[in-house]
């Protein structure tokens, strides 16, 4: 990180105060992020970007916005929730028009 990716924006409250990078994360060419459902970190540092759109996927990154691996592309109509229970990675997703909210369990072997 340098010190010109800091936007001065800070979130959070209390002991849980972090620091807004821009950019951050390494996509591979011609992938953009979209609307984002929802971010999370495992114990080894991962960060879980559940990406909307363009490509409605999960990304999973290392700490420093290398691009590991993506599970879910065609999965997810409108994704918008995400666990991470171990090797259990839970999901919440709205089903395509005309279908109910569609919840997925999936369990990975391994991640990065």
């Amino acid at each position: 990180m340098s010190a010109s990716n800091v936007t001065g924006l800070v979130v959070g409250t209390g002991a849980w105060v972090y620091d807004v990078i821009r950019p951050w994360g390494t996509l591979p060419a011609g992938w953009s992020f979209g609307p984002i459902s929802h971010v999370a970190v495992d114990s080894k540092d991962r960060v879980y970007v559940f990406n909307r759109s363009p490509r409605a996927e999960m990304m999973v990154f290392d700490a420093s916005g290398r691009l590991l691996t993506t599970w879910g592309l065609g999965q997810f109509f409108h994704p918008h929730a995400y666990v991470n229970e171990g090797r259990i990675h839970r999901t919440l997703s709205n089903g395509g028009p005309g279908e109910e909210n569609r919840r997925c369990s999936c369990e990975i072997a391994s991640v990065g």
